[in-house]
């Protein structure tokens, strides 16, 4: 049987904490999932989730700059918001003076949820997990002028949203393999996404393809602890 470590004291406020704010400072965690107090089925990204991400983030990078876990569980969401918990990421992992930050992403890693990985450090799934990119959806309602300029913006952020996933995942097995340059991967991609709008991937083809860097529980990614060694 292996050996179990010792019990841990746990702070008054840290079960308060983990279940209103989705933060453990303790711990160094943060639970990204959506509005708890919003019961909709979809769990997405919204103001709410962003804002409680963000003042969680900075508060840890205020204590110190060890290796921050973030625990995802959401299936996609808004996508301003989305992006700006992508920036706030990828900003703390690039700075010397803040957090390292893995991101383990359960039940599913889709739309804006596959995304958001892609600023940190090292980008864990779980094995029962799926991968989904695809084309996000437009509500659009406005006069001919308005419609216009929202259908143009939309088009850019799709661009955006191509250069994300080519910027991490261009260092792939699947593209070293067939030495594709970053442009053929992000025309691949678009393609793909034309001809399926829904394109999943398993765990294991979303480290092949370089969007993910490990399965929980695989050699080297065997648990929490051994992330936060592997940043």
């Amino acid at each position: 049987m292996p050996k179990r470590s010792p019990t841990k004291k746990i702070p008054d406020n840290a079960i308060y904490n983990l279940h209103e704010f989705s933060i453990s400072v303790e711990n160094r965690e943060i639970f990204l999932t959506s509005n708890l107090n919003d019961c909709v089925d979809d769990a997405m990204i919204d103001h709410y989730t962003a804002a409680t991400f963000i003042k969680n983030l900075q508060l840890l990078n205020s204590i110190n700059s060890q290796p921050i876990i973030v625990h995802q569980i959401t299936c996609g969401g808004e996508w301003n918001y989305g992006m700006a918990i992508y920036d706030a990421i990828k900003v703390s992992c690039n700075d010397i003076n803040t957090s390292n930050i893995v991101l383990l992403a359960y039940a599913h890693a889709r739309s804006m949820s596959s995304i958001i990985p892609q600023a940190a450090t090292k980008r864990i799934i779980t094995s029962n997990a799926d991968f989904l990119i695809h084309w996000g959806t437009n509500l659009i309602e406005g006069n001919y002028t308005s419609v216009q300029a929202e259908a143009e913006w939309s088009k850019r952020s799709s661009s955006t949203m191509l250069d994300v996933y080519v910027e991490r995942c261009q260092y792939g097995e699947y593209w070293v393999e067939r030495k594709m340059s970053p442009e053929k991967i992000k025309s691949w991609l678009r393609n793909k996404m034309d001809k399926k709008q829904e394109f999943y991937m398993t765990p294991q083809e979303a480290v092949e393809k370089g969007f993910m860097d490990g399965i929980l529980g695989d050699e080297g990614f065997e648990n929490i602890e051994q992330l936060r060694k592997e940043i």
